[in-house]
């Protein structure tokens, strides 16, 4: 067996690209050289993420480029992007070129956006001059830059492949899967003061369960009780053979400006709840609320709920309610939310989040609100 890498004619110009990254305390710029193949500007990936303050490591065929507690990861001359939250493919593959890799500037926001949910835009080019700008204020297509409009369209990517329809298993929940992000070798974000991602969940988590099971007739169950290696898979898997009616995953999230602060709460987007019906996955300009069905109206209410309870309990800022196409949910056929209760980047936030009786109010908010559901149900 053996790996075999395409290799092109190659040029490096004297051009380089200046990017701006947005959501930095210090409005970063990087401003890396541009190489041309076949009349698309190409970047190194490495000498981008390491201006943007984030890690790229080039190992044989996979490389893997990490940001603000995201990893995300590609194979050298694929398209497809393995992000920590994310599943989704470039325009252009990653190229291979002296040890480093390649990307596409008109792929460049792509990945910010869809991997690291922060954007990255091309600023100007190496003699100062402003990229021309479209009708729209997007960066038109130039001679280097190759960047169609279409490749900054950051929507869920429905052609790689239907995902499981989950049947309507909300009304009168009996079983909850409570999981906590990361574990064993993966710590996820690690906080300025050494809080890790991996302690905190797991720890919040076992506090959910145990208020649940307490004021409740729900079945909890967990998709890790400990400091262990548990993948994505094996955690949607776990959910499915448990026949699970709704599925709370618990994470920490990070960003590039330590001032940012709060929790945000993510669910699928509709267009893949539905995925298996076309007239839902075809468009989603063209998707309305009216066509939402109630369980996906249900999983927003409960979201609202959450997001209420632990506003009122914490006073932590509520950063917003928002569709995510993430990992997590492509693999369960069960309903459910990501909740990300706070900043690890914010060193305020992190003392409070090793505060035994913050974590109680986080976790009896997040209760609260499930048990005033159920209660709605009566």
């Amino acid at each position: 067996m053996f790996c075999c890498f395409f290799l092109y004619e190659t040029t490096a110009f004297a051009e380089t690209i200046l990017f701006r990254l947005d959501g930095s305390d210090d409005g970063r710029l990087a401003t890396v050289d541009l190489i041309e193949r076949q009349r698309v500007g190409y970047v190194s990936l490495a000498g981008l993420m390491k201006q943007v303050g984030g890690g790229c490591k080039v190992e044989s065929t996979l490389v893997q480029a990490d940001l603000g507690g995201i990893s995300a990861q590609i194979t050298i001359n694929e398209k497809v992007v393995d992000a920590s939250f994310s599943h989704f493919t470039l325009r252009r593959p990653l190229l291979w070129f002296e040890g480093d890799a390649l990307i596409s500037v008109g792929d460049v926001p792509v990945l910010f956006e869809k991997a690291f949910r922060t954007k990255l835009e091309v600023v100007r080019d190496s003699n100062s001059t402003p990229l021309p700008a479209a009708d729209n204020g997007t960066v038109s297509r130039s001679r280097y830059y190759d960047v169609p409009s279409e490749a900054l369209d950051t929507r869920f990517n429905a052609e790689l492949g239907a995902v499981p329809y989950y049947e309507a298993k909300l009304p009168g929940l009996r079983t909850v899967v409570l999981d906590a992000g990361h574990g064993g070798t993966d710590t996820g974000t690690v906080g300025r003061g050494g809080l890790q991602e991996k302690t905190a969940t797991l720890t919040l988590v076992k506090k959910i369960g145990s208020l649940l099971k307490q004021n409740t007739s729900l079945d909890v169950l967990l998709t890790r009780s400990e400091d262990a290696d548990v993948s994505i898979l094996e955690r949607a898997n776990f959910a499915n053979t448990h026949n699970a009616d709704f599925l709370i995953s618990i994470h920490l999230g990070a960003s590039l400006a330590n001032s940012a602060h709060g929790f945000e709460i993510f669910f699928p987007p509709a267009e893949k709840v539905h995925a298996l019906n076309p007239i839902f996955s075809s468009n989603m300009t063209a998707f309305s609320e009216a066509a939402i069905s109630p369980e996906d109206k249900r999983v927003r209410e409960i979201a609202s709920m959450i997001a209420l309870s632990i506003q009122e309990s914490t006073g932590a800022k509520h950063r917003g309610l928002r569709e995510f196409p993430c990992k997590l949910f492509k693999h369960a056929a069960v309903p459910g939310l990501i909740i990300e209760v706070g900043c690890l980047s914010n060193a305020t936030e992190e003392t409070l989040l090793q505060m035994e009786s913050y974590q109680d109010k986080l976790a009896l908010a997040i209760a609260n609100a499930l048990t005033a559901h159920l209660t709605s149900l009566d």
